[in-house]
C-alpha cells in the first residue's frame, strides 16, 4: 500500500455513504446527487514518523515516515463539509502545483 485516506464528512450535510458510492466516486455522489456546491479547500502537509497504524497499513519500510496532507473542503457557502487526512509513503511523495493570478 502507498496511499491511506480517510475522510470525515459533516453529518448534517452528508448523512450517509455507502460502499457502493465509496468505491466508485464520492465527490460524484456529492454533487450529482446532493447537489452541493464544493468550491475551495485548504491544505497541510508535514512529514510524520510512522506510528503503530501506520506501521500496520504500510508494512516494513525502508523509510518508515508518510508525507501527511491534511485538508479541509468548503462548500460554496463557505461551510467547512468534509475533513481529509492522507498519508503517503514519504519517499514517493510528490507535489505539484499550479497558480494563476488574476491582473486587474
Amino acid at each position: 500500500m502507498k496511499i491511506v485516506d480517510e475522510d470525515y464528512f459533516l453529518k448534517s450535510i452528508v448523512s450517509d455513504i455507502g460502499n457502493d458510492v465509496a468505491s466508485d466516486s464520492i465527490y460524484d455522489y456529492l454533487e450529482k446527487v446532493l447537489n452541493l456546491n464544493i468550491s475551495y479547500s485548504s491544505k497541510s502537509i508535514t512529514f510524520e514518523p510512522f506510528d503503530e497504524q501506520a506501521y500496520q497499513l504500510f508494512g516494513d519500510v525502508s523509510v518508515a515516515y508518510s508525507a501527511t496532507v491534511r485538508s479541509i473542503v468548503y462548500l460554496e457557502n463557505t461551510m467547512p463539509f468534509q475533513y481529509n487526512i492522507s498519508k503517503h509513503l514519504a519517499n514517493e511523495f510528490k507535489f505539484n502545483d499550479f497558480s494563476r493570478r488574476r491582473i486587474k
